[in-house]
């Protein structure tokens, strides 16, 4: 399985990093992890370094959020999870609409959005600010509301 390379077809005898760039589309599918013992959850997060979805933790309630472009991803770890390392999990589906990165040049700005957003504020495995919008109409309105923020629809900006 990937290992976290690739080979470029140009030169297929050098591997390179590849590139980890999670672009979620309209049907986005995220669910919440629950019951998972915490001595997997650093099985949860390699599984996320390989590419196989994003890995969120909401800021409001600590809760752990994975996003994904489709159910199959969902089925893959729940099955690498049980068979590689005899974790259970079980998947509770929760309604959102789009995951953005979110940044700005002025700290205030973006102190004031999270403050305003709470509940949909999330960190992805590197840290970094996420806004989990509930529908496209609440994810208009914040660009509208707040247009000192950045929002970007990949995880590489």
């Amino acid at each position: 399985h990937d290992h976290g390379t690739r080979r470029h077809v140009d030169s297929p005898q050098r591997n390179v990093p590849a590139r980890r760039s999670f672009i979620f589309p309209t049907e986005d599918k995220f669910v919440l992890l629950r019951h998972l013992l915490c001595s997997h959850s650093s099985r949860v997060i390699q599984l996320m370094g390989e590419g196989v979805a994003q890995l969120f933790t909401n800021q409001f309630n600590g809760r752990k959020i994975i996003g994904t472009v489709g159910q199959l991803q969902f089925e893959v770890i729940q099955y690498r999870l049980l068979h590689e390392y005899g974790a259970q999990c079980r998947w509770e589906p929760i309604s959102l609409y789009k995951a953005c990165w979110i940044e700005s040049d002025k700290p205030e700005a973006l102190e004031a959005f999270k403050k305003r957003k709470s509940q949909y504020i999330a960190k992805d495995i590197e840290g970094r600010d996420v806004y989990l919008a509930d529908s496209g109409y609440v994810l208009s309105m914040a660009q509208q509301d707040f247009p000192d923020i950045r929002f970007h629809f990949t995880s590489e900006f």
